[in-house]
């Protein structure tokens, strides 16, 4: 049996409301919860420098931060980040302002069971990737549509392809006989480019090792997605 496993980031102060949440999301199901926890805000933005989780569960009122500014410090560092606000039964309104703000949902805490705090969760990651992919593409078109050389659009649009991954480099490969060297990059090391520009196996002796089809045979993951054997076409 497969299990998925959701990474949390829970920032709350309350260890009574931390032990309620983490007994929430515990269980033999399918869907599984790998939960850190921060007692601060300050401790959280800490964690969240050196692994970002899926999703955040925050409380909005902290020993070093109280009320909606809370979430905007969040977002304001990881603004594609989803984030389900924890408020309490007197703060509904702080909740709907917390959407209004960024936040995907806000839960009452003492008001949740599992279910609806599994539910919310994966809605929450759900819509934020739906939008942030939407945001990502109209940007790009926005792009594509601006008055300018294609040299800068191409560099344009790996940037924002970067951004929205999150890889340190970015390559784009074009066609030229039976290879694909790069024709742009961004963020690779000069040598990985040297290293890596030919995708042709044996240092561009193409003729001598084709593929059972007879056509070149081309190295590496690159290669790979070109040939399209890598399942992302299926």
């Amino acid at each position: 049996m497969t299990h998925t496993i959701v990474s949390v980031l829970l920032i709350e102060d309350n260890p009574g409301d931390v032990l309620l949440i983490r007994e929430l999301l515990a269980g033999p199901e399918d869907l599984r919860f790998d939960i850190r926890e921060a007692g601060k805000l300050s401790d959280g933005l800490d964690l969240l420098k050196k692994d970002l989780p899926q999703i955040i569960l925050l409380d909005l009122h902290l020993p070093d931060s109280t009320g909606i500014g809370t979430l905007d410090a969040i977002l304001q560092e990881h603004p594609r980040l989803p984030v389900i606000v924890l408020t309490g039964m007197s703060d509904y309104q702080l909740g709907i302002q917390a959407i209004n703000r960024g936040a995907q949902d806000f839960l009452v805490k003492g008001d949740t069971d599992r279910r609806l705090l599994t539910k919310a969760i994966q809605y929450a990651i759900e819509r934020k990737h739906a939008a942030t992919e939407s945001e990502f593409i109209t940007h790009v078109l926005a792009t594509l549509n601006r008055p300018n050389d294609w040299q800068h659009l191409i560099e344009d649009i790996l940037q924002q392809i970067r951004e929205f991954t999150g890889h340190e480099g970015i390559g784009l490969r074009l066609q030229q006989g039976a290879d694909y060297p790069f024709a742009h990059t961004i963020g690779y090391h000069g040598d990985f480019i040297r290293s890596a520009n030919s995708l042709t196996i044996g240092e561009g002796k193409v003729s001598s090792c084709p593929d059972p089809d007879g056509h070149p045979a081309l190295a590496c993951l690159c290669g790979l997605v070109i040939e399209k054997k890598t399942g992302f076409f299926q």
